[in-house]
């Protein structure tokens, strides 16, 4: 497979829409091919919106079936990037809703619309091969300007 499959369908929830704001991201993939045990996921944010340093917190969970932890980390190689460890993890099948909740991510400054954040699948034999990919559609818009009080 030399170009990876789009998902079905990718959407993406904020905790709170408050720009600045410190909040949780919810992802929900629905994966038009399988994702398989030790695949890995990798998340691209633009830099305009903030990761934690370390201790990155996430969880994950399907429509059909409750899935062992996940492990998330700064990805090495990878600028403003999230790698989803699906190493404990069971087959998702494909057109299975699959949900990423990833915690304490910094909404952008402003209330414009961001870059896309890419989401793309890797082969757990392969790592450099994407098996599937999102849209391209997952765009952050913020819409309450963060106030400080005097």
């Amino acid at each position: 497979m030399d170009n990876p499959a789009v998902f079905k369908s990718a959407e993406i929830v904020l905790g709170n829409l408050t720009n600045s704001a410190l909040t949780t991201y919810d992802f929900k993939i629905v994966s038009s091919t399988a994702i398989y045990p030790f695949d890995f996921i990798l998340i691209t944010f633009p830099e305009v919106i903030g990761l934690p340093s370390e201790n990155i917190s996430c969880q994950s969970s399907t429509t059909k079936q409750s899935l062992a932890p996940i492990v998330c980390s700064r990805s090495e190689h990878e600028p403003n990037s999230v790698m989803i460890d699906n190493s404990n993890g069971a087959k998702i099948l494909a057109l299975e809703a699959f949900m990423i909740r990833i915690d304490n991510v910094m909404n952008p400054n402003t209330t414009k619309p961001t870059s896309p954040i890419k989401v793309v699948v890797y082969d757990s034999v392969q790592l450099s091969r994407p098996t599937a990919k999102d849209p391209e559609n997952l765009i952050v818009t913020t819409v309450i300007p963060f106030t400080v009080s005097s």
